[in-house]
């Protein structure tokens, strides 16, 4: 007996076989595919942790190296005195700048105070009192330090003098003055 074959039946019959193998090899190729880029990405990071922690020990190391730790304690107080020199050479620079802005007294004013010493008058002491100067003169003369505080107001630099008078004791004739200067001091 013969059998009759179906050409169609047969086709569709080989190629269901096909399909299954072809939706297998499919699904083979992108598990193989997908193992391979977990398995590199996963390599990679390994490798990058190892790397890391290299340098983590390097850093480690350097950091708990007791010569690096004396550099850096140097360093420190070197930081530190640098604070405090920068502190110092403001607080110089606004003295500095102070006394730029106020005049000073000058060996030439205290020259023309004694120049302008009548004859028979002598200097006996004097101070300094900011914009002032006191004075404490000796004369031979009742008159003396009167002719002194007129002398003393021709000079440039006096704004006032404060003069109350004198006192004698036997032909010495003594006073006080306070000259008060000109300017800022």
């Amino acid at each position: 007996m013969k059998k009759h074959i179906n050409l169609y039946d047969a086709y569709l019959e080989g190629q269901k076989g096909r399909r299954s193998r072809s939706k297998n090899l499919k699904y083979v190729v992108v598990l193989l595919a997908l193992g391979l880029i977990i398995g590199g990405y996963g390599t990679k990071l390994t490798l990058d942790r190892t790397s890391l922690q290299n340098e983590i020990q390097k850093l480690s190391s350097y950091v708990t190296n007791t010569s690096n730790q004396d550099v850096v304690k140097k360093a420190e107080a070197i930081q530190t005195d640098i604070s405090t020199m920068t502190q110092l050479s403001d607080a110089l620079d606004n003295i500095v700048s102070v006394f730029d802005e106020k005049q000073s007294i000058s060996g030439a004013m205290i020259k023309q105070i004694t120049q302008a010493l009548p004859n028979g008058v002598t200097l006996k002491s004097i101070g300094f009192h900011g914009a002032a100067i006191s004075l404490t003169i000796a004369s031979t003369t009742n008159n003396g330090p009167s002719e002194f505080v007129d002398k003393i107001l021709k000079l440039d630099f006096v704004e006032t003098v404060d003069y109350k008078g004198y006192t004698s004791s036997g032909n010495v004739f003594s006073s006080n003055f306070l000259v008060v200067l000109k300017g800022d001091y």
